[in-house]
């Protein structure tokens, strides 16, 4: 088990009355992938780090919010904890993390899901940055994720990504505007407020495929830097009905320990605007027999479980 893997366990265990933890799938090489919950809201928020493995930068992140969230005194920390649930998956690609950017097989698992899956900004086959695979959801990396955004459908989800810096929404493979792109747009002129007022840079904001990035990620268009991906988590979330975004945290895939806090304080505008904009409500109690999909390895107080659906 990964370093940062068990410090998020030791979190969760000293806070056993708003979290839980399971695993929710195998990677190639049959190392656990873990899904952590924290609070007691009916909606959840999904955040995920390390889909690719070499850009550490997100599960790093994941983990000061985590430990923000439970161990700050900040109001907002207990809001948060108190209206919704944050759900985390801090490391997908568990067998290549602070390795390479493709899973154990090769593949790049952000082009192996199915919306858009063969379109621009992949290849077929194995042994490239940006293969595909052979058929969608041919990794079990990409097959548990996806299966664990229709189990649990939250209501927003965002994917950490390194090496550049942007927040994004869909769509990352089609030119054509979301059909919520108004939502998207409220929540960014808001997400720009809550920045100004924490006397932070924002990051750059706007669809995926036409966001302005400083360095060019895939393709370039005469002076314009488009980031054309097909097949990626969130363009297929999203299809589902979540409202899905990409950040791209930082210049830098696995920066050093000393640059955590900048990013964290950077990050906290997006975490407070998916709270602002996740409707708030008491989570239902049910049996733990409706999730037996997942191998839980933590409990919630009273052997119990919330089942919490958009």
């Amino acid at each position: 088990m990964s370093e940062i893997i068990q410090q998020f366990i030791s979190l969760a265990e000293r806070h056993k009355d708003v979290s839980r933890y399971a695993v929710i799938g195998k990677t190639v090489n049959g190392n656990s992938i873990y899904a952590f919950w924290f609070g007691r809201g009916k909606y959840k928020i999904l955040y995920d780090g390390a889909i690719h493995g070499d850009e550490t930068v997100g599960s790093r992140l994941l983990l000061r919010f985590a430990n923000w969230l439970l161990e700050s005194n900040d109001p907002l920390a207990r809001n948060m904890l108190n209206d919704v649930t944050t759900v985390i998956i801090p490391v997908l690609n568990i067998d290549s993390y602070g390795v390479k950017r493709q899973n154990a097989n090769c593949v790049d698992l952000n082009r192996n899901f199915p919306e858009g899956y063969g379109g621009p900004g992949s290849y077929p086959g194995m042994c490239c940055p940006i293969c595909r695979g052979y058929n969608p959801l041919d990794q079990p990396e990409s097959k548990a994720l996806f299966d664990f955004f229709k189990a649990e459908m939250p209501y927003i989800y965002l994917n950490i990504h390194g090496g550049t810096e942007a927040f994004t929404y869909p769509w990352s493979c089609y030119y054509d505007p979301p059909k919520d792109i108004d939502f998207f747009r409220r929540l960014g002129d808001r997400y720009l407020e809550i920045a100004k007022q924490r006397g932070v840079e924002p990051y750059p904001y706007g669809q995926t495929i036409d966001v302005k990035h400083d360095m060019a990620i895939e393709v370039h268009i005469g002076p314009r830097v488009i980031y054309q991906a097909c097949g990626t988590a969130t363009d297929s979330a999203y299809r589902l009905g979540i409202y899905s975004f990409v950040l791209e945290a930082f210049y830098e895939k696995s920066p050093p320990d000393s640059s955590i806090d900048y990013i964290f304080n950077r990050f906290l505008p997006i975490a407070q605007v998916f709270y602002e904009f996740t409707p708030h409500a008491p989570a239902p109690v049910v049996s733990t027999m409706s999730i037996m999909p997942f191998i839980f390895v933590g409990a919630v107080a009273g052997a119990v479980a919330s089942v919490l659906s958009r």
